[in-house]
């Protein structure tokens, strides 16, 4: 029987974590401590939760597990695994990263400082990957529209050229757009659901990029149906 992430809280998230190898718990430390103090909203049987943010990326790092153990090679799992636990460090708390690694606070580091420290630690595949997910820094003055729209180039320049971006950002989406049907029904849920409709239909478009026939079906079956529960939102 397969357990719905959402069911669970960060402490029992983590502890489905540990069985993934040493370098996997290195990346599961360093996420968690960069992401520490943040906060996001979450819904769990009805009932809302203010959570550690650190629990959405261990849900997608379990997720593409899920897809991916017993047919892809030990080494491209783990690294998709530690790419999904990473996936927001560079782009949200990169200071974070380095601090990590240094044991000092540090100011004004830059999302390359940061990235050399993935690949130093993680292999240049994780590094590539992490760097592939990272929305780039974007002008401000910008209207929501015109960010989402500079959000979809991103997708098609970065992520769908890549197998282990585009599997790492599948999970990353169904964590993130497959959440809003536990949410209230209101204006909020409906901007959600129109910011990730393009980027869903985007990724099932481009699902050619992974080889692995049966990992291929299963994000697949996983993309549809959340692309469903999206058009269910918007046309409701």
């Amino acid at each position: 029987m397969t357990v719905n992430l959402k069911s669970h809280d960060a402490v029992g998230l983590a502890a489905r974590m540990l069985s993934h190898g040493p370098l996997v718990s290195e990346a599961l430390r360093l996420a968690s401590y960069a992401h520490d103090g943040q906060f996001r909203k979450e819904c769990r049987v009805g009932v809302e939760y203010k959570d550690p943010y650190i629990a959405h990326p261990m849900r997608n790092a379990l997720r593409v597990a899920r897809f991916t153990e017993d047919r892809l090679p030990i080494r491209t799992v783990q690294n998709l695994v530690v790419s999904s636990l990473l996936h927001d460090t560079v782009e949200d708390v990169a200071p974070r990263i380095v601090s990590f690694y240094t044991e000092s606070p540090v100011q004004g580091v830059s999302r390359e400082q940061a990235l050399l420290l993935i690949e130093q630690n993680f292999g240049k595949e994780v590094f590539d990957t992490v760097l592939r997910v990272t929305n780039p820094v974007l002008p401000e003055g910008m209207s929501k529209e015109e960010r989402n729209q500079a959000y979809v180039r991103h997708l098609l320049s970065a992520v769908v050229t890549s197998e282990s971006a585009w599997l790492t950002k599948a999970s990353d989406l169904i964590d993130n757009a497959g959440s809003l049907k536990h949410m209230c029904v209101c204006d909020k849920q409906r901007n959600l659901a129109a910011k990730y409709n393009e980027p869903v239909s985007l990724l099932l478009g481009h699902r050619g990029i992974v080889r692995d026939e049966e990992v291929r079906n299963e994000v697949e079956m996983r993309l549809a149906q959340v692309s469903a529960e999206l058009l269910d939102i918007l046309e409701g």
